[in-house]
């Protein structure tokens, strides 16, 4: 079976359109994929501003925890201080005397 010029002819076109075709999908993709990219750049650098920041709030907050600790043991240590000098006993002895 032998093809009419003609027919090579719409063959070829055929052949050709469908290779455009296909660049342009392959471009497409390739697009696709650079914006996907871009994106998840993005998300992983918010990503790591928040976490930064989440780590910074946590460090304010154990920094607050620990000096709230450090002046209740002050004050207790001071009000040890203030009862051993007016009762001339350690709080323990002053608290079991009223007790008793």
């Amino acid at each position: 079976m032998s093809l009419h010029p003609s027919d090579l002819f719409l063959l070829r076109q055929g052949l050709d359109d469908a290779g455009m075709k296909q660049e342009a999908a392959e471009n497409s993709v390739k697009h696709d994929i650079a914006m996907l990219r871009t994106e998840l750049q993005h998300d992983i650098a918010m990503f790591r501003i928040k976490l930064t920041h989440d780590i910074e709030v946590r460090r304010r907050e154990m920094i607050t925890r620990v000096c709230f600790i450090l002046l209740l043991v002050a004050c207790a240590s001071l009000i040890g201080i203030v009862i051993k000098a007016h009762f001339g006993a350690p709080l323990w002895q002053v608290l079991l005397r009223l007790a008793a």
